[in-house]
């Protein structure tokens, strides 16, 4: 009999905690010498273990005991070790493949791909804003409709990110990316074709529930491709991709919105030009759920996870020799088949009476894994890690969402008083037996009489007839914005080929439509100037994420969320100067520019904390987190007024940036200060 494996006469004996699968009852442990009789079989598994005492503790224990898996017997064998330690083994051995396998080409393609993936989520979550006004306009809405279409993108991923998370960690992250890609893209190319506001928003939600599992498992897939050496740094860099999405939005909509398009809008298109962009937006995602399905491979942390050492040795191979081609290569493969990796993954799992369960059952089951993993996630040991980054990520997206959303928003309003105090106003006026000349925008008439004039192929917005007369008038070919007839007479009046609605129409009567076509959009569409405003602020967000990425390691993750919160309370503790357009958008550039870095830091603590495991659960969970806290934080921006409320909004925002703050003090742990004895 082999006795390495036990203490020698000259050594303390050691003593290990056996742990009962009968019955799960705190301090009802076995506690015995090594020297002693074995616990029956069926109580304990033996895997190798070093019992050698400059180890160090283990992560599960006081140091004084050892913590032994207790299931799944093997008898027979001589040594006794955790299954941390088993994992930290193999930990060490993939990592030491991973790294003579290094960065390269594969890298760079792997992260196009999943930034194009991500890129496309950041583009769904604003695009639908600033398509309102338009959307609005095509399915005839009122003003109160705008608020479910603006926030049912945001429902999916808060339902659904925490269950694609799990589900990537059960079985695995290319099915689960490919799955949530497709979700997105047809659901996505169905809001594109709609013609109800209950389809609508029915789509975008199915649409928001595929991107929730987009943004968690794209991140996390990338990460498990990095070596160590890049792995902090570079574990951040898809977060650029989101940011690049929603500054793409206000270049396409300043050329695609109705306001900019000619009088024969409806005559020449099948489609609405927002329609278009919309199917080509959801065309891309389902081919790049293609590119995924046929091009990238699993990731081999989840291979092994699965007991499937022998594929994960194929896909480092050939990533091995994309970068350095076929020298070597071969000695490669046979280092990594001739390792210990074989005998350190777990086995693959049994084929049992699993195999006989009806849908229903699979269904159940497999809902309760999801639950089990969540709950692996907020207890102990791992809740260390998970309570302060939920807290963070709280406070955090509540203040940066909601005033990402509030600072446009008091752009366009600002730009747009800027434009009524150049109103045109027309008083007492006679006009007879004319066509009118030209486009109208901006402009109130005021006790005007119009006999016999024709309106004729015009745009007609921010217009208000009050008290005006019209007799023997025809309003032909008009598409309109935020046009309303207050209290006016009309006698004799056709409207033709208009997009006039009753809603168009106070205290007026007698209103005669022939060939109505769309709906006069209650929205007002925000002037251009307003559009490069706020894309200027998405550009200081994009060379701040730049900045965030390069000084990460050199600052560290815990020092530059601190850093990134404080500077941007600081901002918002300026947001009552923002009555001017020039200071809004100076302002807006400021917040992007210093906040943005924060999603860095917390992406890098979300993919460094978790094992394997576990890391799709935890990005799904923050994901979920964040967009709550967004949600608040833009239904608290939306819901107050303007002006009387501002100093409640900016005291709640620097509130919850300071427990972000504290928070980041007292409980965020560096990851590079964690010993990771995990695979």
């Amino acid at each position: 009999m082999d006795n390495s494996g036990f203490p020698s006469e000259s050594q303390t004996p050691r003593r290990v905690t056996f742990s009962r699968n009968e019955e799960v009852v705190k301090q009802d442990n076995v506690l015995f010498d090594i020297t002693d009789p074995q616990p029956r079989p069926s109580d304990v598994s033996y895997v190798t273990v070093s019992l050698s005492d400059n180890e160090g503790p283990s992560p599960h224990n006081d140091g004084g005991t050892r913590v032994i898996n207790t299931k799944n017997a093997v008898p027979g064998g001589h040594h006794v070790d955790t299954t941390v330690e088993k994992s930290a083994q193999l930990s060490s051995v993939y990592e030491s493949f991973l790294s003579r396998v290094g960065f390269g080409k594969f890298h760079l393609v792997l992260l196009v791909v999943v930034g194009l993936c991500l890129f496309y989520c950041g583009l769904w979550m604003v695009v639908v804003g600033y398509y309102v006004p338009d959307i609005v306009r095509d399915l005839c809405l009122t003003e109160n409709d705008t608020g479910w279409l603006r926030g049912s993108i945001f429902v999916g991923p808060l339902t659904s990110a925490i269950v694609w998370g799990c589900a990537s960690d059960l079985s695995g992250r290319k099915p689960i990316l490919v799955t949530s890609l497709v979700v997105a893209g047809i659901f996505g190319l169905l809001s594109s074709v709609v013609e109800s506001y209950g389809a609508m928003v029915f789509s975008l939600v199915l649409c928001g529930i595929g991107l929730g599992g987009v943004i968690p498992v794209s991140i996390v897939y990338y990460y498990e491709f990095l070596p160590k050496s890049f792995r902090l740094r570079h574990s951040v860099v898809p977060v650029i991709f989101i940011v690049l999405g929603s500054l793409f939005v206000p270049l396409i909509t300043t050329g695609l919105a109705s306001y900019e398009v000619t009088i024969h809008y409806y005559d020449n298109k099948p489609f609405e030009a927002w329609r278009i962009s919309l199917i080509l937006f959801s065309l891309m995602c389902v081919c790049l759920a293609g590119v995924v399905f046929f091009v990238l491979p699993e990731s081999p942390r989840i291979l092994i996870q699965g007991g499937m050492w022998m594929e994960c040795v194929d896909i480092l191979a050939k990533i091995h020799k994309w970068h350095k081609g076929k020298t070597g290569n071969d000695l490669f493969r046979q280092e990594m088949n001739e390792s210990d990796l074989r005998r350190l993954a777990p086995s693959l799992p049994s084929v049992d009476s699993k195999a006989n369960e009806t849908y229903i059952q699979k269904c159940v089951n497999w809902m309760k894994k999801i639950i089990s993993k969540l709950g692996k996630v907020l207890t102990q040991p791992l809740s260390q890690y998970t309570n302060p980054l939920v807290i963070c990520v709280f406070c955090f997206s509540f203040g940066f969402i909601g005033w990402t959303l509030w600072f446009p928003v008091a752009i366009n309003s600002l730009q747009t008083d800027v434009y009524q105090e150049n109103q045109q106003i027309s008083k007492y006026n006679n006009l007879s037996d004319d066509a009118y000349p030209n486009d109208i925008s901006i402009h109130r008439f005021e006790y005007v009489t119009f006999n016999n004039v024709t309106f004729n192929n015009l745009l007609i917005s921010d217009t208000e007839f009050y008290r005006c007369t019209f007799e023997d008038c025809t309003f032909y070919n008009i598409l309109s914005t935020t046009t309303i007839f207050n209290r006016s007479t009309l006698i004799n009046t056709l409207f033709e080929r208009t997009d006039f609605q009753d809603h168009n129409f106070i205290d007026t009567e007698n209103r005669v439509f022939l060939d109505t076509r769309g709906c006069s959009s209650v929205v007002s569409f925000a002037p251009t100037e307003a559009y490069w405003k706020m894309f200027a602020g998405a550009l200081c967000g994009v060379v701040s994420v730049g900045i965030g990425i390069g000084v990460l390691e050199l600052l560290g993750p815990k020092f530059l969320l601190v850093i990134v919160s404080g500077l941007t309370s600081i901002v918002v503790c300026f947001a009552w100067t923002a009555n001017s357009v020039g200071a809004g958008a100076t302002l807006n550039a400021f917040f992007q520019l210093f906040a943005t870095p924060g999603w860095c830091v917390l992406v890098a603590l979300t993919t460094a904390y978790f094992p394997t495991s576990n890391r799709g659960s935890a990005a799904g969970l923050m994901v979920t987190v964040a967009t709550a806290g967004g949600l608040i934080g833009i239904g608290i921006m939306g819901s107050l007024s303007f002006d009387v409320s501002e100093a409640l909004r900016i005291i709640l925002t620097v509130l919850l940036l300071i427990v972000t703050i504290v928070v980041t003090f007292m409980k965020i742990v560096d990851p590079r200060e964690i010993m990771t004895s995990t695979f």
